[in-house]
């Protein structure tokens, strides 16, 4: 019969010999070309989310030079502020897109009613969702350079720019905001719609971030993000190497950001068992 003809490179595949690395290649090249559809076709959503941090930038750039003449200072005296502020705008944009992205990914899988076809995959959703957020990373490095381009550009400032000192700390803080993502995206396998928790850990990762001004080293060793903001803050403004940024606080960064993406597949684990017993996964 014609109509049950099935395809032998798709029955070699999916026999129970077959190797597994084979499947998990095709997931990531499925992901990686999704993602580049998806910023294609909604690119206009991708630029507003651009320009809606730039706006947010503006206001407290030029806000906090209106303060500085109104006070009878120079803004020119921002100095070492205002470079703190580009680099904690930058990080806040990429932590904020790496977070987000799996969670809004699910939500509207479960809209569009496709959310159990994933799930039941046969290299599973956790491989799935990982290739999906790790194809990101690459996109959300690269617009997290274009807003940094575009701050440096209106200031008129200068930083540090090492890439092999910036590289291996933005791969921290994405893996670090990737394991909150997991935890958040957990969550809304559950309750499908968390528009506004997601909203709310906005400000809760703008707060990790400039946690280092106000809070002491232990304590910020201890707090997702805030580590490797000021470690990137000091590569950043004052032009510090890799090497001598010490290796127990780059130890106690690494040992963070794997103790955050545990965590977060630890509760995604969870949430999603939850939702299979439920069952809940086709349901929105």
């Amino acid at each position: 019969m014609k109509g049950l003809e099935v395809d032998p490179r798709v029955a070699a595949s999916e026999a129970p010999g077959s190797p597994v690395p084979s499947g998990l290649s095709a997931v990531a090249v499925a992901m990686w070309n999704r993602n580049i559809i998806m910023l294609k076709r909604y690119a206009f959503n991708t630029l507003t989310q651009l320009i809606n941090v730039y706006v947010l930038f503006l206001v407290v750039f030029f806000g906090a030079r209106g303060i500085a003449g109104f006070v009878g200072g120079s803004p020119v005296a921002l100095g070492d502020t205002l470079d703190a502020t580009i680099v904690g705008f930058f990080l806040w944009f990429l932590a904020l897109s790496s977070h987000s992205e799996l969670a809004y990914s699910i939500m509207n899988e479960a809209r569009l009613g496709t959310l159990e076809q994933l799930m039941m995959t046969p290299v599973g959703f956790r491989w799935a969702a990982f290739f999906e957020t790790a194809s990101t990373t690459v996109t959300n490095l690269i617009m997290s350079g274009v807003i940094l381009a575009a701050m440096l550009l209106t200031t008129g400032r200068q930083l540090t720019i090492d890439l092999v000192t910036i590289v291996p700390l933005l791969l921290l803080a994405t893996a670090t905001a990737y394991g909150i993502g997991f935890a958040v995206a957990g969550l809304a396998l559950v309750y499908k719609r968390i528009d506004a928790l997601l909203l709310f850990f906005q400000w809760i990762l703008l707060a990790l971030i400039g946690a280092p001004a106000l809070l002491p080293g232990p304590v910020v060793a201890l707090l997702p993000l805030s580590l490797v903001s000021r470690l990137l803050n000091e590569a950043m403004t004052q032009g510090t190497f890799l090497t001598d940024l010490g290796t127990g606080r780059l130890l106690a960064a690494v040992l963070n950001a794997a103790a955050c993406v545990v965590l977060g597949v630890v509760v995604f684990s969870r949430m999603e068992r939850k939702a299979r017993k439920s069952g809940s996964l086709a349901q929105y």
